[in-house]
């Protein structure tokens, strides 16, 4: 029977280097052979996925007698650091998930390169690949899992009493913004303690204002900078947005903000579609609506930012390949698709993955916007995470500067190209 351990922070460090030097994820131990009875060591950071992992690799054990997978969860805020300690001491799981872009390329003297041993990765999309290869090399070394949309959560409910309906551009959004504040309702449930989120926001409505692609492929080519006009609008236009959210916002945390949603507090929340599951499971009664960010007046386009967000790889020094490869090849499946985005309601970003409107249907309403809208790439995710400072810490730490009203969005933008001129050679020229 699968064991699902979830590892504590304090606890893992010690832990891991015991494990890995008498179980499964040691590298000194001989290959098995067909008659051993096999563990397979996963390592997630996703511990509230738990139980449906342990449904989903159920049906991989009995397709594969023999081979046990011991999921294991670590907190995400420690994982890096717990995974890295553990392969560069030549341990670690046998398969593990994987952040995306930057935050993979420190693993890769330790992964497998996929490219030759899991031919279901020729189907996936280019950007997911992006996502899960190295930077230097080109080689892909993670299966990807999931892809995330941004938009704008609603409560019908309260839109139906207070007479209002999703807006189309951003001068309807300001009007229903204050009509709900005028009803004695908080518009917005966002805050701003969680850095992070303040980025989500910002990558939710900005990209419709500073240009999408244009500017995205522009800026990451050197050709513009993030001191562009575009760029410094789209900042006054979140910075504008500071009056429809709580009182007290930038001591709220990340936890705080979402049950402002899913309590009724607050009528629309900014996010992603990784928290559709979460709205769902803590309020099944709330009947939720998701709408794009609004456009400008006089364009037609609605932008909607998109990421994938990691990928399982391979231990180069597992002592279990041939079994790890018959995990990460079913990671590929469309069965493991189907079983991913309809238990966990995550996007999938294998081909012919479909989301059961009944089972997920707010993650249903995302995955149409993939189709409906213009996507583009989650700006400092996808094109600033290389090296140090990474754009996101440097524009999460400017904007919280500038929503509680200590930088203007010009000093904001300033403030992001200089830090990251420090290692973008395309603005050093």
């Amino acid at each position: 029977m699968k064991r699902v351990t979830i590892i504590f922070a304090l606890l893992v460090v010690p832990f891991v280097l015991f494990a890995g030097g008498q179980g499964e994820g040691s590298g000194e131990q001989s290959r098995e052979t067909p008659e051993e009875e096999i563990t397979l060591d996963v390592w997630s950071w996703r511990g509230e996925d738990v139980e449906e992992y342990k449904r989903i690799f159920d049906v991989f054990e009995e397709a594969n007698p023999g081979i046990t997978v011991d999921f294991r969860t670590i907190k995400n805020t420690e994982y890096n650091t717990v995974l890295a300690t553990a392969l560069e001491g030549d341990q670690g799981p046998d398969v593990m998930q994987l952040r995306a872009y930057g935050g993979l390329q420190r693993y890769i003297d330790f992964l497998m390169p996929l490219d030759d041993v899991v031919p279901e990765l020729e189907n996936f999309p280019n950007s997911s690949i992006a996502s899960a290869s190295g930077r230097k090399d080109g080689k892909i070394y993670g299966v990807p899992f999931a892809n995330q949309a941004l938009g704008i959560y609603y409560n019908k409910r309260i839109f139906e009493e207070n007479g209002v309906a999703p807006p189309s551009t951003w001068s309807e959004f300001i009007d229903l913004l204050d009509t709900l504040k005028s009803n004695g309702v908080t518009p917005l449930a966002n805050g701003g303690q969680a850095a992070w989120m303040l980025e989500i926001m910002f990558g939710t409505i900005a990209p419709n204002f500073y240009g999408g692609n244009d500017f995205y492929e522009a800026v990451v080519a050197g050709e513009t900078t993030f001191t562009d006009e575009r760029f410094i609008n789209a900042l006054e236009r979140m910075y504008n947005l500071r009056d429809y959210m709580p009182n007290g916002f930038m001591g709220m945390d990340f936890a705080t903000m979402q049950a402002n949603f899913f309590t009724e507090q607050a009528a629309m929340y900014i996010g992603g579609s990784f928290e559709a599951a979460f709205f769902q499971q803590q309020n099944p009664d709330l009947d939720i609506g998701v709408f794009p960010a609004p456009r400008p007046e006089g364009t037609n386009t609605n932008y909607i930012g998109v990421w994938a967000d990691g990928s399982y790889g391979v231990n180069r020094s597992t002592p279990h390949e041939e079994a790890a490869l018959k995990l990460i090849q079913f990671m590929a499946s469309k069965e493991f698709g189907d079983m991913f985005t309809n238990m966990l309601a995550q996007i999938s970003p294998i081909p012919g993955v479909e989301a059961d409107p009944s089972k997920v249907p707010v993650l249903s309403k995302f995955i149409s916007f993939l189709d409906e809208y213009e996507t583009t790439p989650y700006i400092m995710l996808v094109g600033f995470r290389w090296d140090q400072p990474t754009g996101s810490v440097v524009l999460q730490n400017a904007l919280q500067g500038m929503m509680q009203g200590d930088m203007s969005p010009q000093e904001v933008a300033e403030t992001v190209h200089t830090e990251l001129a420090s290692w973008y050679e395309p603005f050093q020229n």
